[in-house]
């Protein structure tokens, strides 16, 4: 079996929620969505889909801000 790394970083409670609220409406966990999120973006693809990404921006540049 391959070898697991953990990744974990600290945020605020806001975007803890916010985070928390976007895994529950995909019917996700938040690790699971921040899983996805890493390897979507190392891929080179979009989380969202173009029309809701363009629609929130300012969510998506202060999760990533709160991630890294």
């Amino acid at each position: 079996m391959p070898h697991r790394y953990h990744l974990a970083c600290y945020v605020s409670e806001e975007i803890f929620e916010q985070f928390k609220s976007l895994a529950q409406s995909r019917h996700m966990t938040v690790t699971g969505l921040l899983r996805r999120l890493i390897t979507s973006k190392l891929d080179g693809e979009t989380l969202l889909p173009p029309a809701e990404a363009e629609r929130n921006p300012l969510f998506i540049a202060r999760a990533l801000d709160g991630l890294l």
